[in-house]
């Protein structure tokens, strides 16, 4: 199954792809390999279906003290629930967090899902004041997107407040 989900990443433009990945998630949440279903999600993150089960995956893991996963589903599901992502940010460390994503090996390097999930962790820190963390998260970036400037205005929010 695996392999099948690499594959229909590259194949998202196509709606069969998207009903694929989708059940591929469904499947790897019925025998509990729950990063592989949020990296599989992050993939259709756009769907609604996709978000409700990454805020149903959030919620399930924090009740059952897997911060650092519920952490990962919130930011997977994007900025629509980046007010969850904070407050589950609030206690975790950048080091914790890595040590999920490392585990994160689904999905081709190519698309770029831990550097997302490491750049929406920056963000969500910056938000909750912890200057520390989200300037780490940025600089381990390098050249992603826009994490130099990211750096940049975390020191002008810290300086802000």
């Amino acid at each position: 199954m695996d392999g099948a989900v690499a594959q229909y990443a590259y194949a998202l433009p196509m709606a069969e792809a998207g009903e694929a990945l989708m059940e591929a998630a469904r499947d790897y949440v019925s025998i509990n390999e729950t990063l592989k279903s949020v990296q599989t999600l992050w993939l259709i993150r756009d769907q609604e279906t996709a978000q409700a089960m990454l805020k149903e995956i959030g919620t399930l893991k924090e009740q059952t003290g897997e911060e650092e996963t519920a952490l990962l589903a919130w930011l997977a599901a994007g900025e629509s629930t980046q007010a969850e992502a904070v407050r589950a940010a609030s206690g975790e460390s950048l080091e914790a967090f890595d040590q999920v994503l490392s585990s994160c090996n689904l999905l081709p390097e190519d698309l770029s899902f831990r550097e997302a999930m490491k750049y929406q962790y920056g963000l969500a820190a910056r938000e909750n004041g912890r200057w520390d963390e989200a300037v780490a998260a940025f600089e381990a970036l390098g050249e992603y997107s826009d994490a130099a400037t990211q750096i940049l205005e975390t020191y002008y929010q810290q300086a802000k407040n």
